[in-house]
């Protein structure tokens, strides 16, 4: 019990260590959001400091200021030397939302992302959603067409997409014209 304790403890200062690294990247939400990495697990948590890799196993879920994240296992790899996260890995019915304030007072925009499988890569900013993909950002969304189909996010708001899709784009509702 002390030595699951301890590594959990050790696994709360590299995800806020990691937060702190990370700030400027923009996954989907406000990049200036602050606060706490919270992560939770139902059937297992372990951190490895040798091979610098933390697992989370069951109904796994990520409270971020920027964003919030479910899935079934979450694998995060930490670079050795330099620090910070070299990869996150999520697998089995991934769902990532965000909701990002309109700067201009507007209503706030929220996102999901949906997959099997999700690879968060910081060096390059980018999201990438595998097994039947699918995005939705306001009433817009983007769906895989076929199984093999990869759906890029980046922090900069680019969509890239390898392999079938289908897009349906919805009328923006009188009340969005209106100007405030």
């Amino acid at each position: 019990m002390f030595r699951k304790l301890f590594y959990l403890t050790l696994l709360s200062a590299a995800v806020c260590s990691l937060q702190a690294q990370e700030k400027s990247l923009n996954l989907f939400g406000d990049s200036n959001a602050k606060g706490p990495t919270i992560v939770t697990a139902s059937t297992e948590a372990t951190f490895d400091s040798q091979n610098h890799v933390a697992v989370f196993v069951g109904n796994v879920q990520v409270q971020d200021p920027q964003f919030s994240m479910t899935c079934d296992k979450l694998t995060v790899q930490l670079n050795k030397d330099e620090g910070g996260m070299k990869q996150a890995n999520a697998d089995g019915h991934v769902n990532i939302v965000s909701v990002q304030k309109d700067k201009n007072g507007g209503p706030d925009q929220k996102s999901t992302g949906k997959g099997e499988r999700a690879v968060y890569t910081p060096g390059d900013g980018r999201i990438a959603l595998y097994g039947w993909p699918q995005i939705q950002q306001g009433g817009n969304t983007h769906i895989a067409t076929e199984a093999s189909t990869k759906m890029f996010l980046f922090k900069d708001g680019r969509l890239e997409t390898e392999g079938g899709s289908r897009t349906i784009i919805q009328p923006a509702a009188a009340d969005d014209k209106k100007p405030k």
